[in-house]
């Protein structure tokens, strides 16, 4: 049996005609669609959803009772942004490093959302998406991704948004060392700072 709910899905998440031409309707019908599904559904967690799902590897599924997990979706959103993509979410520091208050607000419904996250397919920044999986797969695998992704994204942050930023690698390790206190070590400092330079994130 096929519910309401699946029939918005299935109108929202469907590729246009090759060649049709956006409208006004049709804009109003893809907001209406985004507002009425379950009541937690709008544009920016549609794209976010997309991001994901073009992640492969990645899922919400014990999103909520995973703290793993919901970190390295705040890392790896973070990164993807900084790569390119146009998420329109905002970072701040906080304890585990760069995080955005409005993307935990998007994630949790999303997490609830079962099989229906992995049908929105809306377009993506592929070169951003490339971009993240050849940094994070050039980790060493002797730590968690949890444990790269949060070291990766806040050697970044400290040496381009905080105030004063680092303007030298030994800058950014200070900052790691004084702000993380202990959590990394000075070599896997040096590390991810050598792999962010070496992949034109910083």
């Amino acid at each position: 049996m096929i519910t309401r709910q699946q029939v918005i899905f299935s109108q929202f998440t469907k590729k246009p005609p090759k060649g049709s031409c956006s409208s006004l309707g049709s804009i109003i019908l893809v907001t209406l669609n985004c507002v009425m599904i379950g009541g937690i559904m709008s544009m920016a967690k549609a794209e976010l959803a997309s991001y994901i799902n073009s992640l492969h590897n990645f899922d919400l599924s014990d999103f909520g009772s995973n703290f793993e997990k919901r970190l390295e979706l705040q890392k790896v959103v973070y990164l993807l942004q900084e790569a390119g993509a146009d998420l329109g979410y905002h970072f701040g520091w906080y304890i585990h490093g760069p995080y955005s208050s409005s993307l935990a607000d998007d994630a949790y419904p999303l997490s609830t959302s079962g099989s229906f996250l992995k049908t929105f397919q809306r377009p993506v920044n592929e070169r951003a998406i490339t971009r993240v999986k050849s940094l994070v797969d050039s980790v060493p695998g002797a730590k968690k991704r949890s444990y790269w992704l949060e070291l990766l994204s806040s050697v970044h942050y400290v040496t381009v948004h905080s105030f004063p930023v680092a303007k030298s690698k030994k800058e950014a390790m200070n900052s790691i060392l004084k702000v993380k206190r202990g959590k990394f070590s000075t070599q896997n400092i040096s590390k991810a700072y050598d792999l962010l330079q070496s992949k034109s994130f910083i």
